[in-house]
């Protein structure tokens, strides 16, 4: 069947753009650098400088970061959660170097300050602007446990024989259990945000409108409301419009 050109007309769907002018004392501390970086650019009319292939290196870069925090974490927090468990709880063999609370110590302290640094950042940062978070509760947390441990390691005779226990295991297992989650929610949201780039690709890139008599195709970014649009047979329909003459088949995805 012959088709002919489909002519639309631009349409205004009432999405009103807006900004909000927020002092400086309430911008939420878990913003990093970059995003605030590109929230001011926005709010200033400045152009963005990222692009897809730069958002999913540092999406990449950020996995690979925490997949190296959580490994270590792992290593060194199993034997001593292992030692803890067998001797407690199973009453099993362990090494007795592994019960030894200096060797633990040498164990947690880089799960502690490398692991979990990102936790402790952001924590005390949140707490800073007196706007507690989850990371929050689990830098107080960890750092108390870490803590007290420390203090029943080097100077045991401070405290009563009956409380001198070390919380080491559960400091390591806390920050480790935690970045696993960070690590899969990333790894998720990456995956989501390439299916959504992806969906994005389909959209058409020009446009070909009628000003002045004549075809121009130009970018769909200088489409105004009003703009009278030419659609060809099995053209995608690149704005939204309504339909103003003739008929076509077009490309609905």
């Amino acid at each position: 069947a012959k088709h002919d050109v489909l002519r639309t007309k631009v349409v205004d769907q009432g999405e009103k753009a807006c900004q909000e002018i927020v002092p400086i004392d309430r911008i939420d501390p878990r913003l990093t650098y970059r995003k605030l970086r590109i929230a001011a650019g926005a709010a200033a009319g400045e152009p963005m400088s990222g692009t897809p292939d730069s958002e999913g290196a540092e999406r990449a870069a950020e996995i690979a970061d925490l997949a190296r925090r959580v490994l270590a974490g792992a290593v060194l927090t199993l034997p001593v959660l292992y030692a803890a468990m067998a001797s407690d709880l199973f009453r099993a063999w362990a090494p007795p170097v592994l019960l030894n609370h200096w060797t633990q110590l040498a164990l947690i302290t880089p799960v502690m300050f490398y692991t979990g640094w990102p936790i402790h950042r952001t924590g005390w940062l949140a707490l800073a602007h007196r706007s507690a978070d989850m990371n929050s509760l689990i830098t107080i947390g960890t750092a108390a446990a870490y803590g007290y441990s420390l203090l029943v390691t080097a100077a045991p005779g401070l405290l009563p024989a009956g409380v001198r226990e070390v919380y080491f295991e559960t400091t390591g297992v806390i920050l480790t259990l935690i970045m696993l989650g960070r690590l899969i929610e990333t790894r998720a949201k990456a995956g989501t945000g390439q299916a959504i780039r992806e969906l994005l690709g389909l959209q058409a890139r020009t446009a070909r409108v009628v000003r002045d008599g004549a075809e121009t195709e130009v970018p769909v970014e200088q489409v105004v409301v009003g703009d009278e649009v030419v659609i060809r047979p099995g053209e995608k329909i690149p704005v939204d419009a309504v339909v103003v003459s003739g008929s076509s088949a077009v490309d609905e995805s």
